[in-house]
């Protein structure tokens, strides 16, 4: 999804277009199974204690998931666009596993410095499902405000990303794997951009030079393009001025 033939052939206005589309298209489907699964394990009375399972609660469920999933997929993708692969693992640790931890910690009566916690997709989506089949933790509005400020702030990065990247492999910067110029791995088709203006520079002050020759002429040429006859009809009277000896029209030197 970051080789070269969706940056080289694909314009940047469809790039930024098809990604989150993408991203979208997968986590509806994804959600729309984890829903089906809901519904196939738990059942539309499967406590007493928890609210009637409605078609609306399926669709409830279902598109919490997609909101979950998709904000999870852009700060993944995002990573994505600019880790070489020797630390791809990275996002895992920097952001699946808070997320999970999200949903089975208790951050009140942790250190402050876990109150970030609050802001993860999974940590708002469990909050949402929560209310959805037991009405319990009523801040759902706090919940879907967390969560569609992360996917439109995620997208608008996204699109920032793309771009970084599309320039970065155009411009021979990194390959198609993600490893930059400089390291043992990188492999690009494309010639570094520097090395190319380097070369189209020295080539224009070759031509330069060239049409510079081109254009003075030879003391040989001088000579010859000098006009050693004027002419002049009105009499029939024929004036001849040798520059060459430096005779001028003072002297005298009249011809009929």
């Amino acid at each position: 999804m970051t080789s070269f033939p969706f940056f080289t052939k694909v314009r940047y206005r469809d790039l930024i277009l098809m990604w989150p589309a993408l991203l979208l298209g997968l986590a509806l489907v994804l959600s729309f199974y984890q829903a089906l699964a809901f519904l196939a394990f738990r059942g539309p009375d499967y406590n007493s204690l928890a609210l009637t399972y409605t078609p609306a609660t399926f669709f409830k469920f279902w598109f919490t998931g997609a909101a979950v999933a998709f904000s999870l997929g852009l700060w993944l993708f995002n990573w994505f666009l600019h880790l070489t692969p020797h630390i791809i693992a990275l996002p895992s640790i920097c952001t699946v596993i808070p997320n999970v931890v999200s949903t089975i910690g208790t951050f009140e009566l942790a250190s402050k410095f876990y109150r970030i916690f609050y802001a993860l997709p999974f940590f708002n989506g469990s909050s949402i499902i929560l209310y959805i089949t037991t009405g319990a933790h009523p801040t759902v509005g706090r919940n879907v405000g967390v969560l569609v400020a992360e996917m439109v702030g995620m997208t608008l990065i996204l699109w920032v990303s793309i771009w970084i990247r599309q320039v970065c492999a155009l411009r021979g910067i990194s390959d198609a794997h993600g490893w930059f110029r400089g390291s043992k791995y990188f492999h690009s088709p494309i010639p570094y951009y520097k090395s190319v203006l380097a070369g189209a520079e020295t080539h224009r002050s070759a031509d330069a030079e060239a049409r510079i020759e081109s254009k003075s002429p030879s003391d040989s040429t001088l000579s010859a393009q000098t006009p050693t006859t004027r002419r002049r009809p009105a009499g029939g009277i024929e004036i001849a001025d040798y520059d060459e000896d430096s005779v001028s029209l003072t002297t005298g030197n009249l011809g009929v």
